[in-house]
């Protein structure tokens, strides 16, 4: 991939090269290895899009974001809200109940069964998980292969959206002091729709050829890469919605703190 002016020229092994205008890309997920020169890089990072990068088993390894200085008052609100304990405490309370609502769903989506225990008994860690290991009957590799795969993807679209709202992606609360700890909180929030596409990952499909084991563990083949990337791109409206909801109730947060009181 290398940059054309204002465009991009991608090239694969065996097919014609094609141009792509820049201002007409809102995402860039590589995984793997990648020819990505510098110059497409900067291009990117101009437009103010996020690059993150992956490896073949959804791990993060890093992301190349625009260098913005400008001073924002959400920023200085988010610092107060992570030192403030009482705020902080209050939307902790918040993340984990947004967390058990989206498990929940998709409970009911899957195992309605399951879902009336859970809303007549209570909401309990270990029977939830106990839940999927009977909706999604596959090796554990096997599964924290695709588990990997969406959470990295997921990662990725939470950050678009916080820095689209000039947002510093690093203020995370529940993981605090962490790099990109708000979008690990989204991802955390948001812990029941990866467990929905990884169910609906092995139930629509057969995997011989999309997961390659390893000894104890697996990745994703090419091809599974590519399934998991469809699957979640068809999500991704509902997705959106899913993030902007929530940042939406972050923002109900830092709107009543005072970035005065940063220090």
């Amino acid at each position: 991939m290398k940059r054309d002016g204002p465009s991009l020229w991608i090239h694969e092994p065996g097919k014609a090269g094609r141009r792509v205008p820049a201002r007409l890309v809102s995402r860039v997920v590589v995984i793997g290895n990648v020819r990505l020169d510098t110059d497409a890089l900067t291009l990117f990072t101009a437009c103010g899009v996020p690059i993150t990068f992956m490896d073949h088993g959804g791990r993060v390894l890093g992301a190349a974001l625009a260098y913005d200085i400008r001073p924002e008052d959400f920023r200085d609100r988010q610092h107060a809200l992570a030192e403030d304990q009482e705020a902080a405490t209050q939307i902790e309370l918040w993340m984990e109940g947004a967390r058990r609502k989206g498990r929940l769903d998709m409970v009911r989506r899957f195992a309605p069964s399951f879902a009336r225990e859970f809303e007549s008994l209570g909401f309990r860690e270990l029977d939830y998980i106990n839940s999927i290991s009977v909706l999604c009957a596959e090796e554990d590799a096997c599964i924290c292969a695709v588990v990997g795969a969406v959470s990295g993807l997921l990662h990725e679209l939470a950050l678009e959206n916080i820095l689209g709202l000039s947002l510093d992606p690093h203020a995370g609360i529940v993981y605090r002091r962490e790099n990109f700890g708000l979008s690990k909180d989204i991802v955390y929030m948001l812990a029941g729709e990866v467990d929905w596409q990884v169910i609906s990952f092995f139930q629509a499909r057969q995997h011989g050829e999309l997961i390659q084991r390893c000894g104890s563990t697996a990745t994703l083949t090419g091809k599974g890469t590519q399934a998991v990337i469809q699957q979640f791109e068809d999500r991704r409206p509902a997705l959106e919605n899913k993030i902007g909801s929530l940042l939406d109730g972050y923002f109900q947060f830092l709107r009543g703190i005072e970035p005065a009181t940063v220090f």
